[in-house]
């Protein structure tokens, strides 16, 4: 498979999606999803944004740094026990690992907010990835 921004975003949606199993349903971005009511789920969000050179010769290896971020999305005053759970959760899918395709994780972010009818917790991490162009 050719590095690529389809393998970082494959491989990331793979390793959430194994380590999730059917913790909740998930919302995948770019897919048509509609919540059901008082049931907690979580969107899963891929943005790569830098890449730089980081060595030199006639095949040139980068890196390209991104982030991703699930939203998890429980129903206002459930308590708090489910969201953090979900929450510790997401940290063990991604805090220091590696995708088989070589995406590392760092760097691990917490925004809470509520959203209409939904608590969200948006948990997020940092990656990067090294291709040869």
């Amino acid at each position: 498979m050719a590095d690529n921004l389809e393998t970082i975003r494959a491989s990331v949606q793979g390793l959430f999606s194994a380590g999730w199993v059917t913790r909740t349903p998930i919302q995948w971005e770019q897919v048509t999803y509609e919540p059901t009511p008082g049931t907690a789920y979580v969107s899963v969000w891929l943005s790569p944004s830098d890449a730089i050179q980081v060595g030199l010769g006639s095949i040139k290896p980068f890196r390209v740094f991104g982030t991703v971020q699930i939203d998890i999305n429980c129903p206002v005053n459930t308590g708090i026990v489910a969201i953090t759970g979900h929450a510790d959760k997401v940290k063990d899918i991604f805090l220091g690992k590696q995708t088989t395709a070589g995406v590392t994780f760092t760097n691990m972010k917490i925004y809470k907010t509520i959203v209409g009818v939904w608590q969200r917790w948006c948990v997020s991490f940092n990656f990067y990835k090294d291709i040869l162009a």
